[in-house]
């Protein structure tokens, strides 16, 4: 992540340079900080999951202790499994109807919106994860 966003950097500030010293940026430059910046969001989003350090409501969380809070986390992350495995399978079946190409960078759009689709698969193994932490009483 930190690679991809050091790239998206460089890339925008080079094309905002060029384009005030010679008066014609890089044309792909903004398509390519605009897809960088889709992709750093969704893979990002796995990330924090991975850390449990997305934002929610947990009065209910903190309302029980033992065995019922550990029930409810545990159904929280299969609720978030079933909606992130629907929405990976929506995204790459909608991938695979995209027959066109970006417009500066000529890259083929189903390749770019299964990056959506592969974030969901990583939310879900992450899920996962926090799932079997929690019933081997691995629970951070």
């Amino acid at each position: 992540l930190i690679l991809a966003f050091a790239t998206m950097t460089i890339a925008y500030f080079s094309s905002v340079v060029m384009r005030y010293v010679f008066n014609n940026g890089l044309i792909w430059a903004d398509e390519f900080t605009r897809y960088m910046n889709i992709a750093l969001v969704m893979l990002g989003s796995a990330t924090v999951a991975r850390y449990n350090g997305h934002t929610n409501i947990s009065i209910l969380e903190l309302a029980l202790v033992g065995k019922a809070r550990k029930i409810i986390l545990v159904v929280q992350q299969l609720l978030t499994i079933g909606f992130f495995s629907y929405a990976a399978m929506i995204g790459f079946n909608f991938a695979k109807t995209a027959s066109h190409v970006s417009a500066n960078m000529k890259i083929p759009m189903g390749f770019l919106y299964n990056v959506m689709s592969v974030a969901f698969v990583l939310l879900v193994f992450q899920a996962i994860v926090s799932v079997l932490n929690l019933i081997n009483g691995k629970e951070e």
